[in-house]
C-alpha cells in the first residue's frame, strides 16, 4: 500500500504543478485582454469627452453672436441656445465620470502585470465581476476584446443649426438734427436731450498720473522668475490661432540603483514639465521624457492616446490626466537618448488644484507597464502656472 502511495504522490504532483502552470498561463492572457478592453475604453471616453467639449465651445460662439447682434427675437433665442447650453454641460459632466472610471480601469489594468501569481488571480476575479469576464475564442483561443459594460449612455445631440439674425431696418426716416446758436442750449431738434459733458475735447490732453515708487515691483531689483521665461508667444503658424508657450523646466530625474554605476553622472531619465495656452482658454502641461538610451521603446513602449498620468500630492490626494497624443519616442540629434513628450489638457478645475499642490510621485502608464517616479522640484508646475495665468 506504501508502494503504490509512493508511486501516485509523484503524479500528483506534476499534475498539480500543471494545472498550476495552465492557471498561470491564462491570468497572463486574461491581463492582456483586460488591458486591451481597459484601452478600448479609455478611448472611447476620451472621444466623448473631446466631442462634448467642442460642442461646448462652439454653443459659447453662437451664443456670444446673439449677444453682440441683437435683434427683436434676441430673447427667445438665447433661451433657446441656454437650455441647449445646459443640456451639453450636463451631459459632458457625465462622460467626464466616465472618463475617470475609464482611467482608473486602465490603471488596475496595467498593475497586473507586476502582481504575484496568487494577488494577480484574486484582483483579475475581482476585475471580471465589475468589467465583465473575459471570454476566449473557442476556434483561435484567442481572447475576444470587447467594449466593457456601460452603465451610462451619453445620449450626443444633434449639432445645432446655425442661427440666422435677421438684420433690423428702420422705417423712420433720417433726423435732422439743428444746433441753435447759443452755446447753453440743450435742445435739439425739438427735443430735450442732456449733453454729455464727460467726453474729453479732441485736443485735450490727460493729465499725468504720478504713482508712488514701489521696490518690490522693480524688475531690476527683483527680476522675474527664470521659470517665466518664454519659449513661444504669437501665432500658430499651422492653426493660426494665438499660442503662448513656456520654457520646460527639471521636473524630476530618476536612475535605478543598480544603474548608478555605469550611469555615471548622467541620469537614466530626466523629465521637464511645460505649460502652454492657446486661445479659447484652453491650457496644456506637457511632459518631456529624455531616456538615456537608444533602445527605449523596448523596455518602455510607447505612451498612447488616453493613457493615464496619476499625480500624488504632498497631502496624499491624487488627481489622474489623461495623454491626449501618441507618442512613439524618436532619438534626439545626438542619437543616444530617446525623447518622449506627453500632453495633459487642463480642463475645469484641474489649473486650480496643481496650483494649490505640491506633487509627490507621478505615475505614468507606458504601454509596456507602469512607473513611478519621485518629483525632485515639487513646486515647479505651480510656478509655471502662476507664470502662465500673470502673462
Amino acid at each position: 500500500m506504501a508502494l503504490k502511495m509512493n508511486l501516485w504522490l509523484p503524479l500528483m504532483l506534476i499534475a498539480a504543478c500543471a494545472f498550476a502552470q495552465s492557471d498561470y498561463k491564462t491570468d497572463l492572457r486574461k491581463v492582456d485582454a483586460l488591458i486591451a478592453k481597459a484601452q478600448l475604453l479609455d478611448k472611447k471616453t476620451a472621444a466623448e469627452v473631446e466631442e462634448l467639449r467642442l460642442q461646448h465651445h462652439r454653443m459659447d460662439e453662437e451664443i456670444a453672436d446673439v449677444e453682440t447682434q441683437p435683434s427683436g427675437n434676441t430673447k427667445q433665442l438665447l433661451k433657446t441656445l441656454d437650455a441647449q447650453l445646459a443640456s451639453i454641460k450636463k451631459q459632458e459632466k457625465i462622460a467626464q465620470k466616465r472618463r475617470k472610471d475609464a482611467n482608473e480601469f486602465l490603471m488596475d489594468a496595467t498593475v497586473l502585470g507586476k502582481l504575484p501569481p496568487l494577488k494577480r488571480s484574486k484582483k483579475i476575479v475581482e476585475m471580471e465581476q465589475k468589467y465583465g469576464a473575459v471570454i476566449f475564442d473557442g476556434a483561435t483561443g484567442e481572447p475576444v476584446v470587447a467594449d466593457a459594460p456601460s452603465t451610462i449612455m451619453i445620449p450626443v445631440p444633434e449639432p445645432s443649426k446655425p442661427i440666422v439674425v435677421p438684420p433690423t431696418i428702420s422705417t423712420a426716416p433720417p433726423t435732422v438734427v439743428s444746433k441753435s446758436a447759443t452755446d447753453d442750449d440743450e435742445y435739439e431738434n425739438d427735443t430735450p436731450k442732456k449733453q454729455n459733458r464727460s467726453k474729453k475735447a479732441p485736443n485735450e490732453v490727460p493729465q499725468a498720473r504720478f504713482v508712488k515708487y514701489d521696490a518690490s515691483k522693480d524688475v531690476i531689483l527683483n527680476p522675474p522668475s527664470r521659470l517665466c521665461a518664454v519659449e513661444f508667444d504669437g501665432k500658430d503658424a499651422f492653426t493660426g490661432q494665438y499660442k503662448k508657450v513656456l520654457k520646460g523646466q527639471l521636473l524630476f530625474t530618476h536612475t535605478e540603483d543598480f544603474m548608478r554605476a555605469t550611469m555615471g553622472n548622467k541620469d537614466y531619465i530626466a523629465c521637464e514639465a511645460q505649460v502652454s495656452q492657446v486661445q479659447g482658454g484652453f491650457t496644456y502641461l506637457n511632459l518631456i521624457f529624455k531616456i538615456a538610451s537608444r533602445d527605449a521603446q523596448r523596455t518602455f513602449g510607447l505612451l498612447d492616446k488616453g493613457s493615464p498620468i496619476a499625480f500624488k500630492f504632498i497631502n496624499g490626494k491624487t488627481s489622474t490626466f489623461s495623454n491626449t497624443k501618441t507618442d512613439i519616442g524618436v532619438l534626439d540629434q545626438s542619437g543616444q537618448y530617446t525623447i518622449y513628450k506627453a500632453t495633459c489638457e487642463l480642463v475645469g478645475t484641474a489649473p486650480k488644484i496643481l496650483k494649490d499642490n505640491e506633487l509627490d510621485v507621478i505615475r505614468v502608464a507606458w504601454s509596456a507597464g507602469f512607473e513611478d517616479y519621485e518629483i525632485v522640484n515639487m513646486d515647479v508646475i505651480q510656478d509655471l502656472l502662476k507664470c502662465l495665468e500673470a502673462r
